[in-house]
């Protein structure tokens, strides 16, 4: 997909307000066709990206960055946004979408990976590729499912992502953690009594390569195992996994 840039002299884009961009189209390439995936893509060597995002400019075209109208950097076509990342060093940005679906995922995914290939940049073990799938449309039954599953596979799922990220501080296997087995009991038990459900997502840790309590905060899981890569056909191969997860769990 080309990269589109975005035309300043649009009405929408010259008061702050760019016509929408999603075409809301499902695909064929995804397990999940219309469930909502947020993605977050953080790289190192970006400095000409840095130095715009803490400039005074609205727009910088060389890069197809522009500020929306509540200040925040947007790239391309308008499916990225671009931040600054502490966790990150050597000029490090984490590019960030929205929750998409279908085409408009695909879309993203090219445009992202096209950009990246024409422009210089780093990665290192710092990096990583954050998918959240949508679980907001499951019941607690089904949640409860899914993260089952995604314990029986998750070497295997860290062998596809590579065996070394299973040592990275920022993705931590949740079946090493010496407390997954009595936070799994205490989900199953409080399944039925919503608070105490709630109160054991909410808390969570973070840095888990499965991270629940993106439930709370987003209505998400976070899968955080992937390390970053160009290679845009791999993250959507990695975004199928994930939904293949989620399929298994329904009604099962």
């Amino acid at each position: 997909m080309p990269n589109k840039k975005v035309d300043t002299n649009e009405i929408g884009n010259l008061f702050g307000h760019p016509k929408d961009f999603k075409n809301y189209n499902s695909s064929n390439s995804l397990v999940l066709p219309k469930t909502l995936i947020g993605v977050e893509v953080e790289i190192e060597g970006m400095a000409a990206i840095l130095n715009t995002l803490h400039s005074r400019k609205r727009s910088n075209p060389a890069l197809s960055m522009y500020k929306d109208n509540r200040g925040n950097w947007m790239f391309g076509g308008g499916f990225w946004q671009i931040k600054t990342d502490g966790s990150l060093r050597n000029n490090g940005v984490e590019f960030v979408t929205d929750k998409l679906f279908g085409e408009d995922l695909i879309h993203a995914l090219d445009e992202l990976g096209e950009f990246l290939l024409d422009n210089s940049c780093s990665i290192s073990d710092r990096c990583g590729i954050h998918v959240h799938i949508d679980v907001r449309d499951l019941k607690p039954e089904e949640y409860e499912r899914l993260i089952l599953d995604y314990i029986i596979f998750e070497k295997i799922l860290f062998k596809y992502c590579g065996i070394n990220r299973q040592n990275n501080l920022y993705c931590l296997p949740f079946c090493r953690s010496d407390h997954y087995k009595r936070v799994m009991s205490d989900i199953s038990h409080s399944i039925k009594s919503g608070k105490k459900f709630v109160g054991f997502i909410s808390n969570f840790e973070r840095y888990s390569a499965l991270n629940l309590a993106a439930t709370s905060k987003y209505g998400s899981l976070e899968f955080r195992q992937l390390p970053t890569t160009t290679d845009m056909s791999r993250v959507l191969d990695w975004i199928n996994i994930i939904m293949c997860l989620k399929k298994n769990c329904f009604d099962n």
